[in-house]
């Protein structure tokens, strides 16, 4: 729903999910609504919206893994350049006793650190 408050409040509804979704969040550049989808796929909408009116695509599965469930909290986010998202997926094999986090961050500043080393080592 548009929302300015300089203006007079404006109503509209617009259905974006064709089969319900849970736990929005708009891409930064507002081109692109992510969603859970009741069967726990991240789901995406490109969107766009011009004063009163707003278009949304067919959604579409933005990965084939589903979503961990962790109950009624958010478990995904849009990083702020909306081309990545973090998010917590189920395990495809679950092993008791046996947790892993992989977080790989900077990695252009990692591959440009080890080829510095390289080629002092040359």
């Amino acid at each position: 729903m548009p929302f300015s408050p300089q203006g007079p409040p404006r109503e509209g509804k617009w259905r974006v999910s064709t089969d319900g979704g849970r736990t929005v969040r708009w891409s930064p550049n507002g081109d692109e609504i992510f969603f859970r989808a009741p069967d726990d796929h991240l789901m995406a909408a490109a969107v766009t919206a011009k004063g009163n009116s707003f278009q949304a695509d067919k959604p579409r599965v933005w990965s084939a893994k589903r979503l961990a469930n962790v109950g009624i909290s958010p478990n995904f986010d849009v990083a702020p350049d909306g081309k990545r998202i973090v998010a917590l997926f189920d395990a495809e094999e679950t092993k008791p006793d046996e947790t892993h986090l992989r977080i790989l961050l900077n990695v252009d500043a990692e591959l440009r650190r080890q080829r510095t080393n390289r080629r002092k080592a040359d």
